[in-house]
Formats: C-alpha cells, structure tokens, sequence
C-alpha cells in the first residue's frame, strides 16, 4: 500500500490485491450532512444524485462507464460521501479523467436538478414520512445532538426545507466542500502500487481549488442530560421504542468496546436482551442493537416492539436493572473468546473484496485510524475493559428515549 499527499491537498492511496483483473476506483469527499445549515439541510445528498448528471466533457456519465465496462454508485453519510466505480484495469486512466471532470467541472443544469429535486422528495416520503415509524431517526438525531450538526439525517431536516434548497446552493455546495483537500481517492486492482500511485498522481494533482469561502461551522457537540420522548401514533398495535446511548468516535478507545457490547446484549438467540426479554420472559416480540459509524458522534442504538399489554415502563425497569447488572459482571472466558473470534473474523472478511479494501482504507484515512490499530484493538478485547466501557456508557444522563404508543380512537 502507498499513500501520499499532493500539493493541491488531495490525498492518494495505491493497494495491491494479487490475482483480480477488476479495479476498483474509490473517491471519499470528506463532506455530508454536517456541512450543510439548517437551511440547506438534504444538500449534500442532493448533490451526490445530481453527480451522476453530466460534466463539461462528459455529458452522459452512465454511459461514458458503461462503454468502459463499468458500474458505479454511491452513498452519502453525515460527515462524508463516498463514490465508487468496478471496472477492468486497462479502463482506469479513462475512468480518471472522467472523475476528475465531474468533480472539478460539474453541470449542475436547472432542469436536470428539478428532476432529481423530484426524484429526492419521493424518497423522503417513502423513507420518512409513509410507514407509521420513518421518522424515528429524524426525532432521535434532533435529541441526541440538538447544538450540533449532527441533528438531522442525511435526507434533511424536514420535507418543507428540502423543498426550498435552490440550485444555487448545490453550486455553493460544491464548491466550497468538492475541493482537493477534501478527497481521497483509492485506487485498488491487481498491479503494482508504484505504478498505480503514479497514475493517480498524473490525474488527481490537474485538480484545482473552486476558490469559494462560502463555509460554515461544523459543530461537533452532543446532549448532555437525558431525554424521553413520547409519540402517539395511529396504524400501530405495539409499543415501540428506541433506546440510544453516546459512544466514542470510530476506532477511538471504546468504540470497539461499544460493538462488542451490543453483539453480547443483543445479537442472537443466546444474548443477554433476547433471552431475558424474548425467550425467557415474553415481554419484547423482538428486540436487537447496533452502533453507528461516523467519524465522529456515533449511538449505540437499541430497539424493539413489546407485546400488547406491557407497558413501556414496566420494560424499562427490568431493562435498566438488567443494564446495571451487567455493568457490574465481566463477561465470561468462553464469551469473550468467541467475542474477539467472531470481531476478528467479520474484519477479516470484511476486508476481503476489492471493493471493500478501497472503502475502508478511504474512511480509516478519513479517520486517521489505521487497520493495524484496528485489528489490535479487537484482539486486545478483554472483559474488563467492556466492563469500564458499560459503566461510562449506560447512564442516565447518556441516554435518550424515543417512544411510539398506539392512539386510540
């Protein structure tokens, strides 16, 4: 692997994987969400749509990969986008001068943002607003961090705002955040990383700053005390809820700790939450946990649906008592060997297509966290540092509840 940065401030990473003849070409905009205001709140991820619309040289981007023998996609996260394209190797510097293109000489054309203004608005409806529950991420964000720009998803603040962003943003947008040293381009195929990195050196260094000081704060803050919200609801049958609790930046001490606890309180049928609240005493139909992962202002996150006729408060006392028993015990030996066993196996086959090891070295740069300290930590787990991390993550002034009830008619 070869990384280096460049004079315009683009940072390249070159990656050797033996026996593929695909190439995988990943480019990291160190730009989602959290850059935007309230006002432009979706600009981001409009932006990312309005991408794939043609640039000076290249009017038709599907199509100019496509005869490459391409496919590409793309996906817009709170503090970063992320674009890829698969192609074969002997494409690649054609490939590069069309990326270079669009994100140096983007169109922008007010009829082709319309359309994809329109195309973004039923994607809020049907991921925010239709099934009874959408908006649950919405509201837990807004809680959790409520002095932050971290306070709204990736599709906006609320529909009547996205509605409002006008081209002219998107063109600010650009500029002010699709500039060198806001990208990191990974390049990762069968040949030889020095001749990879010279490559990419020849196409990325033609980048140039957009010369816009059109920016904004990004706040980096979180709640402080906890929060409870109650929503009524009307097409539900059960009591759902969402349990969240502020955890370490990614690959930052406690952060690994953080999934491990999630995989011992929740993943499968012998976890902690799910034999308790399932199996053993029916109260939850269902209950599991996950972590996010930002760069930074990450959740452990747990949800579930109770069975009709418990109440939410009665789960809630046996579900904090049960969470201060465990911050209290160590995990057993056998638990946490088949914990690291089974972190230590997901890395590794998570790391194993080409097209994962270019989005991973991309974030882990993006991060400045390298994959030596990551296979560390997971091999480092041990019980009593998942023990410390319990005890600093579940208090009560950490926590914030989103609840949904029934409405009755």
């Amino acid at each position: 692997m070869i990384s280096k940065k460049l004079a315009n401030g683009a940072q390249i990473i070159a990656i050797s994987k033996p026996n593929t003849s695909l190439a995988v070409l990943n480019i990291l905009v160190a730009a989602g969400s959290i850059n935007e205001t309230i006002e432009t709140a979706g600009a981001a991820h409009f932006l990312e749509h309005m991408m794939f619309e043609g640039s000076k040289h290249f009017k038709d981007y599907d199509k100019t990969l496509q005869d490459l023998y391409g496919e590409n996609n793309a996906f817009t996260c709170q503090d970063y986008t992320n674009y890829y394209q698969i192609l074969p190797y002997e494409n690649i510097e054609k490939s590069l001068e069309l990326e270079i293109d669009r994100f140096q000489n983007l169109t922008l054309s007010e009829a082709k943002f319309q359309t994809q203004r329109n195309v973004i608005i039923e994607e809020y409806k049907e991921t925010s607003l239709q099934p009874p529950l959408s908006d649950f991420w919405h509201k837990l964000l807004l809680k959790a961090f409520p002095n932050s720009s971290y306070k709204w998803p990736v599709i906006g603040y609320s529909l009547e705002r996205f509605k409002n962003i006008k081209r002219k943003d998107l063109i600010s947008f650009y500029k002010s955040n699709y500039t060198p040293e806001n990208l990191i381009f990974t390049l990762v195929s069968g040949q030889d990383s020095l001749e990879m990195i010279q490559i990419l050196e020849s196409y990325v260094s033609k980048l140039t700053p957009k010369n816009n000081n059109i920016n904004h704060e990004v706040i980096i803050n979180r709640s402080k005390k906890h929060v409870k919200s109650v929503y009524k609801r009307k097409n539900i049958q059960n009591i759902s809820f969402f349990t969240a609790f502020h955890i370490a930046d990614f690959g930052k001490e406690g952060y690994f700790e953080a999934d491990a606890i999630s995989d011992l309180l929740t993943n499968g049928e012998s976890s902690i939450l799910y034999q308790e609240f399932v199996k053993n005493n029916p109260i939850c139909l269902e209950i599991s946990s996950f972590i996010t992962d930002n760069k930074h202002m990450n959740l452990l996150v747990f949800e579930g649906k109770l069975h009709q006729g418990v109440s939410y408060d009665r789960f809630k006392n046996q579900f904090d008592d049960l969470l201060n028993t465990f911050k209290k015990d160590l995990p057993n030996l056998q638990k946490m060997e088949m914990l690291k066993n089974k972190a230590e196996t997901y890395f590794l086959f998570n790391n194993y297509s080409i097209l994962n090891i270019a989005q991973n070295f991309s974030f882990w740069n993006y991060c400045d966290v390298r994959k030596e300290d990551i296979l560390d930590r997971l091999q480092n787990l041990d019980a009593e540092k998942i023990k410390n991390i319990s005890q600093s993550i579940f208090q009560k002034h950490n926590e914030i509840e989103i609840v949904y009830i029934p409405e009755i008619v």
